[in-house]
């Protein structure tokens, strides 16, 4: 006979889910691996014979209550589904047959679970939705693949891994802005990812390609004026170098934003290292003092701080910020700098203490 069961652990927080033990088959005991039997039969017809059963047989002295397991856990159980559905497309994959229709019910299924409980994708399952892109993206189907990736994306804020791949998929497609585009936005939560900043600079290196990704991104931000944007168009203008037109979407992203708002800070930290690189330090003092008004523990903020403060041999103020950021964060910056202020006051001995400090941050 068919298995209509599904099985849960004996958790507690199974206990939640599971609506009552069953005597049919198994009696009223849990086996010797710790789980119970739950009233979940299969969409079949041994599952609705064996639901009849428990309807017209349950007596109402059984353990538990007769109820419908909740939402979050049917999708919960719809995750195991696309886990195995994925194993059987890959299992046939190696094979060197193509079973189409087994990734088109995982790749639904997970969007219905990822629309009701996103936070149900968690640790190494967020990697389902790159499983799939490569998937859709080897059949043909970029748009299936770029969604894939897009919610992987939204699944791993603050990773890199999403945006590096999305980025691949655009390139191989030819769309040099949206590839450019994503390159930079993974870059903003990891500027030191050095497979973006190969990708990118290898699409860069084509001024052609150039040309249309900054036709693209000013489209975009001329479309959707939003400060994110304006702080991506005004980022690929600062890495080509071309600072004034960097400047002009730096500032317009800054106005665009709230107090509060991060995308508008970092227009804001932007338009400050264009101003120091330049030695322009009468413009960067105003926007430095903004920056520190509304995020004075942001480390950037205080870097910037520090170097404003060095160049124009403010002690005071230098110290004072140099200070908070070796309190906030593991600086070499900061370090450094309160190693010449301490020089600055006699005191030797604290000098060499975050000169030793600076030193170790370097070496590691």
């Amino acid at each position: 006979m068919t298995n209509p069961w599904l099985w849960f652990p004996n958790s507690e927080r199974g206990r939640q889910y599971v609506d009552m033990l069953l005597g049919l088959y198994a009696g009223e005991k849990e086996d010797c691996e710790g789980f119970r039997l739950v009233m979940k039969p299969k969409d079949n017809v041994a599952g609705g014979l064996a639901r009849r059963h428990v309807d017209e047989n349950s007596p109402t002295n059984r353990p538990g209550i007769k109820a419908p397991l909740s939402l979050e856990y049917e999708m919960f159980l719809e995750l195991q589904r696309v886990k195995s559905l994925l194993s059987s497309f890959r299992n046939w994959l190696s094979r060197g047959k193509f079973k189409p229709v087994l990734l088109r019910i995982a790749y639904k299924t997970a969007e219905e679970i990822f629309a009701a409980y996103p936070h149900l994708f968690r640790g190494n399952d967020t990697y389902l939705w790159e499983e799939m892109a490569w998937y859709w993206e080897g059949c043909g189907e970029i748009k299936k693949a770029i969604r894939c990736l897009l919610v992987q994306a939204q699944l791993q804020p603050g990773k890199t891994d999403a945006w590096l791949n999305l980025g691949a998929v655009y390139g191989q497609q030819k769309m040099w802005g949206q590839a450019v585009e994503t390159y930079l936005r993974g870059l903003r939560f990891d500027p030191e990812d050095r497979y973006i900043r190969s990708n990118l600079n290898q699409i860069l290196a084509d001024k052609n390609v150039t040309d249309v990704a900054l036709e693209y991104l000013d489209t975009v931000a001329a479309k959707y004026p939003d400060p994110f944007n304006l702080l991506i168009a005004g980022d690929l203008y600062e890495m080509l170098g071309m600072n004034k037109e960097a400047v002009a979407r730096y500032a317009r992203g800054a106005r665009k934003a709230g107090p509060d708002n991060r995308a508008g800070l970092r227009c804001l930290t932007g338009l400050v290292k264009i101003f120091l690189e330049a030695q322009e330090y009468e413009k960067a003092r105003p926007v430095v003092e903004q920056t520190l008004a509304c995020w004075k523990d942001d480390k950037t903020c205080l870097e910037q701080a520090v170097e404003l403060y060095s160049a124009e041999e403010e002690v005071d103020k230098l110290k004072k910020y140099a200070l908070r950021l070796v309190q906030k964060y593991s600086s070499v910056a900061g370090h450094q700098a309160l190693a010449r202020c301490y020089l600055a006051e006699g005191d030797v001995v604290r000098a060499k203490e975050h000169v030793t400090r600076a030193r170790k941050l370097q070496g590691r």
